[in-house]
């Protein structure tokens, strides 16, 4: 007989995510939110990696703590599935020292299973 396992949270564990990501700005924390061989691909850039080596390595060498510090991230929508989370954002930052460079940017973030 097969045991059932407690469901997650997948809004919970994406949000756990975000904090760590963009308000801790802690690599470890990030990753330990995701499944054990994720897949990432930043979509506005097409960037990210297969495995957990990858990843990490995107997140620590250009992502994670690189992003400029009046970024700002709003959430345009979110859908929960009992085994997926998609979250629509909109990410705005000013890229240049002009005030009329601000730049936005929007993706949709999903992920499947018991981790991102």
């Amino acid at each position: 007989m097969t045991e059932l396992t407690p469901a997650k949270d997948l809004g919970a564990v994406f949000d756990a995510h975000v904090k760590a990501e963009f308000v801790d700005m802690d690599v470890a924390a990030t990753m330990a939110t995701m499944t054990p061989e994720p897949y990432l691909t930043h979509v506005p850039t097409l960037t990210g990696g297969t495995g957990r080596a990858e990843v990490e390595c995107f997140y620590r060498d250009h992502f994670v703590g690189h992003w400029p510090d009046d970024v700002q991230v709003k959430s345009v929508s979110r859908t929960v599935g009992q085994n997926r989370v998609v979250d629509e954002l909109i990410g705005n930052a000013r890229l240049s020292s002009r005030p009329d460079a601000d730049r936005s940017q929007g993706c949709a973030t999903a992920c499947r299973g018991d981790g991102l």
